[in-house]
């Protein structure tokens, strides 16, 4: 497969010069650790995915949910599946079942617990250090939910 991501773009791009230099402001991310990045094949977490294949020095592996509610689900993850392949990516996914959830519960509420345990479960078992998700600035609410189940504020 010809290899369709022109990295030598994304990286003399200007956001991604200053992505890199926040990302590496971190001194608590080390180059031989493991970080896992949630694709929904949405556009932030796909932009999250080439800027860090770009300028990472880590062991990247993509996790993709199907969260088999919408009929392009699947398309959404062979899509991920292939930006992986050509990336030469560690790809893992899992498939939800929406029958699954207690009648009570949003879907929404269903869908992020679901994607945050097997989130876990994939950093245990790949041993990685790390998990990243791409939000954007509407994304607040989950970014809140997410730093209080964390316990971070």
């Amino acid at each position: 497969m010809a290899k369709i991501i022109d990295e030598k773009l994304i990286i003399s791009d200007p956001f991604t010069k200053r992505f890199k230099i926040e990302l590496e402001s971190h001194s608590y991310l080390k180059h031989q650790h493991k970080i896992i990045i949630g694709v929904s094949g949405g556009l932030d977490s796909v932009a999250l995915l080439l800027l860090m294949s770009s300028i990472s020095k880590n062991k990247l592996i993509v996790a993709h949910i199907n969260h088999a509610l919408r009929k392009d689900s699947d398309a959404d993850m062979a899509f991920v599946s292939n930006i992986c392949n050509n990336l030469n990516v560690t790809f893992y996914n899992r498939t939800l079942c929406p029958q699954s959830r207690k009648k009570n519960e949003s879907i929404e509420n269903w869908a992020r617990q679901e994607r945050y345990k097997y989130y876990q479960f994939l950093a245990e078992k790949t041993k990685s250090n790390w998990i990243m998700t791409g939000h954007h600035a509407n994304d607040q609410a989950e970014t809140i939910l997410m730093n209080l189940a964390r316990q971070t504020g």
